[in-house]
């Protein structure tokens, strides 16, 4: 499930699978790498395919973070997904959500010229927002990490059979 840092496996049934698995003698921590592992290759050319029409300069879709790996921090695992913020990235913060439509005013509250006009803003751009965040993508990840514990338990139980 897409997360503020970055995303994690959630699944419905996430707790009884992997105490299923640590009982099997399967590591926990190598399955949840597995799990995360994927979700950038599944992720990525869906916002690169979401930015073909902001392509004006391409400075923002060169900042799609490529190679990553989980981190970890105690039990949890963590991977980053998306733009990479502070070298360029957050041209898509405004792309993906958009920006205030608002009257230039000055440092009274007041407009700044006679009839000076509304700033339109700039819509929200929905496919790149779903294309990281949407519920299609996170159900399809979802359904792809239970797929993963269930390979790795049916692999343990043929191995001790």
């Amino acid at each position: 499930m897409a997360k503020k840092k970055g995303w994690g496996i959630n699944f419905e049934g996430f707790t009884e699978l992997s105490e299923k698995y640590v009982k099997l003698g399967g590591d926990l921590k190598e399955i949840a790498g597995d799990c995360l592992k994927f979700i950038p290759k599944k992720v990525n050319p869906q916002l690169k395919k979401a930015m073909a029409k902001h392509e004006r300069t391409e400075k923002t879709v060169k900042t799609l973070v490529e190679g990553q790996t989980p981190s970890w921090a105690g039990d949890i695992a963590t991977i980053q997904v998306g733009f990479d913020i502070s070298h360029g990235g957050l041209a898509s913060v405004f792309l993906m959500y958009g920006t205030a439509r608002h009257t230039p005013v000055n440092q009274y509250g007041t407009p700044k010229k006679a009839g000076a006009k509304d700033n339109p803003g700039m819509e929200a751009d929905k496919k790149l927002y779903n294309a990281i965040y949407g519920t299609a993508v996170r159900k399809e990840i979802s359904k792809e990490q239970e797929q993963i514990f269930i390979k790795a338990i049916e692999e343990k139980l043929e191995t001790k059979a």
